[in-house]
Order: C-alpha cells, then structure tokens, then sequence
C-alpha cells in the first residue's frame, strides 16, 4: 500500500488525501517516504502531512518535524514547533536550537519557547541576553522572556537596564517587563525610567502599571496612584510640546 500511495506524490497528481494517508501509515524508519511527504511543493500537502505525523506524537519524527521549522509558510513553521513541543524533552529541541550559530536558527528557538512557555530555560534566556551581540536575537531574548512570563525574571531584567544600553535595547527590555505583568516589575521599571530619565521607558511604565493590574482582583494600591501620575505625565510631555496639567475642577 505504501508504494501505491507514494506514487501521486512522486508525479505530483497527488492531494491532501493522499498525504494523509501516507502520513498515517508511514514508518518512523522510512526516511526516503518522510522527505517524499514533507518536501511537497504544494503547501496544502506539506501541511496534512505534518498535522498527521505531528498528531502521532512519536519522537521518532523529531527530525521530521524540525525539517519544517523554517517552511516559507508561517503557519506550517508554527505547526512544525507546535507539534515538537508536544514530544518528549521539549527543553532539549529548545536548547539545540539557541546553542545554534546561525541566528534564524536562534530565532526558531526562541519562537519555540515563547510558544511552549519554557520557564525552566528563563536562566538561559537571561544568559543569552547577557552575552549576545547580535541585535535581533537579542531583541528577540528579551521578548521571550516577557512572553514566557516567569516572575524570575523580573530582577535580572531590571539589572539589564542601565544608561550604557542604545535606547532600542532600553525599550526592549522594558516591554520585557511589561509583558511579565508583574506589580514588581512594574514599581522598578518606574524607579528605572526616573533614574534613566527616558521619556519612553515612563510610557511603558504606564503600559506596565496597566498589565500588572488588569482585573478587579489585582488592584492598584493607592500609594501608587502619584507614581502613575508622574509617570504618564513623563510619557506625555515626549509626545507634546506642552507638559499635561491636571485640570481644576
């Protein structure tokens, strides 16, 4: 049955049917029929393939699925990771990847991790933010790490930002912490952007203040409500040439 199905596939007259069936009935062993599947020029067939394969769960189409991490159509990448994340030892694919020295490859783990929300890789997140020079895997760390949403990471981020860094790297970071929604997080940023005296870390400030109280049960304390002033008043006068006056009533 195999070769009678694989054959539409190789004379590309095959659908999304044959795919699937393929797919359902294919040996983890069988890496000539694996490729045949997965390297379909028609993204339809790629994509009921992977779904299938994926939806078996086998680690051994562990190297399978990583073949698509980087298909030309986002949501079969995405797929791609999706599935992986559902196999055993998702720290190790994660790991594998960021230890890469292509930097697509780098940002292929990251995606994946912020997907899986790996916290037990926010200690290596954070040394990669340490120690990586290239911009766009850096930017990409720090929106992991808010993504990820660990509260761990709220100290050593707000240790990151210091004058030295280009505004860009500034502002990532800030949004890091933002997305944590952590009251923490959001107080030091406020002492930070003042410290800084940067405009646009007091707007995310604000942004923080916002996602760290977003619900009736997470409130924000009243011995806060100056600081919130001041720092959407920091925010405001960046944007406008006239500082914001509260208005008498």
């Amino acid at each position: 049955l195999l070769p009678a199905l694989a054959e539409p596939l190789r004379q590309g007259t095959g659908n999304a049917g044959v795919a699937t069936a393929l797919a359902r009935l294919v040996p983890p062993s069988n890496q000539d029929l694996l490729d045949l599947l997965l390297d379909q020029t028609e993204g339809s067939l790629r994509s009921a393939a992977l779904e299938v394969l994926g939806g078996r769960q086998d680690p051994a189409f562990r190297e399978s699925l990583l073949k698509l991490r980087r298909d030309p159509i986002a949501d079969i990448a995405d797929r791609s990771l999706w599935h992986l994340g559902q196999l055993p030892e998702a720290a190790g694919t994660a790991r594998a990847l960021l230890a890469h020295s292509d930097p697509d490859e780098v940002l292929v783990g990251l995606r994946f991790i912020a997907m899986h929300k790996l916290q037990d890789l926010v200690p290596e997140l954070l040394d990669l933010a340490a120690r990586e020079s290239r911009e766009s895997p850096l930017l990409a760390t720090y929106k992991t790490l808010g993504q990820v949403g660990s509260p761990h990471a709220v100290g050593p981020l707000l240790g990151l930002l210091q004058t030295s860094l280009a505004p860009g790297i500034r502002v990532a970071i800030a949004e890091a912490l933002r997305d944590l929604g952590d009251a923490t997080g959001a107080l030091g940023l406020c002492a930070k952007a003042g410290e800084l005296k940067s405009p646009e870390l007091c707007t995310v400030a604000v942004e923080a203040f916002a996602r760290a109280h977003d619900s009736a049960d997470r409130p924000l304390p009243a011995s806060n409500s100056a600081l919130l002033v001041a720092m959407t008043q920091c925010g405001w006068a960046s944007r406008h040439p006239w500082p914001l006056r509260l208005r008498d009533r």
